[in-house]
């Protein structure tokens, strides 16, 4: 129940970034502020954009390059796995982000070839097809059981097509975003984020990671969050400090 939830849940929030969002008002006004130069007002605009409902991977990639062009490093991280979230095929925004991990210093997570596999293969066909496949191999499983002829055949046919509807399905869930990252977040503090062994400000920093860097979020306990860093490192941050790659709505 809890995969099917959050199979659900990923796409809510990918129907909810469809739409004609590139061409609404503050988008637009967002194109013109950053081709003349005035990034910080283009990053406004992208956001005005966001804050109407209309999430999508254009507008956080525009976002992230705004963010860069301002300097604000970590900022641009977050709105490139956005980007990246929503469209695992923007290879803009992914050669953007290794960009700022390069110069930067930042820890972000390395694609794999699963996650390769949502850039070749339009993620809803792997879901759908998926499903329509295991759905059709079991009920040629069951004319198979309860039919009068060619049960042999049938129960071999209708077994191959379950299995590969299921692996469809599994390759689906290992490779989307939406669901690889719903526990990730970024640091969008630039200076220096130090990792606290507990949740006082005062106490033992475990490690230190650069603004704009990508950790798993654990727990929370009050104004902090417990985290875990790429190299399996795990200590408190203020909450102020760290952004989820999905956006949470109140």
């Amino acid at each position: 129940m809890k995969q099917m939830a959050t199979v659900l849940a990923g796409f809510l929030f990918t129907l909810s970034c469809m739409g004609s969002v590139l061409a609404s008002p503050e988008f637009v006004t967002g194109n013109e502020q950053f081709r003349a130069g005035n990034h910080e007002l283009a990053a406004r605009s992208y956001r005005l954009a966001l804050d109407k409902g209309a999430p999508s991977a254009e507008i956080y990639y525009n976002l992230g390059l705004a963010e860069a062009r301002s300097g604000k490093t970590a900022e641009a991280s977050l709105q490139f796995q956005r980007a990246l979230t929503l469209n695992p095929g923007l290879e803009s925004a992914r050669r953007e982000l290794l960009a700022l991990s390069t110069q930067a210093n930042l820890e972000i997570p390395e694609a794999t070839w699963v996650n390769r596999i949502a850039t070749l293969i339009p993620l809803p066909s792997l879901w759908i097809g998926g499903a329509i496949t295991a759905w059709l191999g079991a009920f040629v499983i069951l004319a198979g059981v309860f039919g009068k002829s060619r049960r042999g055949s049938l129960l071999i046919w209708g077994v191959g097509l379950f299995i590969l509807g299921k692996a469809a399905l599994f390759l689906a869930w290992s490779s989307d975003p939406l669901i690889q990252n719903q526990n990730l977040g970024v640091l969008v503090v630039e200076g220096p984020n130090r990792l606290r062994s507990e949740p006082v400000e005062n106490s033992k920093a475990v490690t230190t990671l650069a603004g704009g860097s990508t950790v798993a979020l654990l727990s929370e306990r009050g104004k902090w969050v417990y985290c875990a860093t790429l190299a399996g490192e795990r200590g408190w941050v203020e909450r102020a400090s760290v952004q989820p790659i999905i956006p949470r709505k109140s």
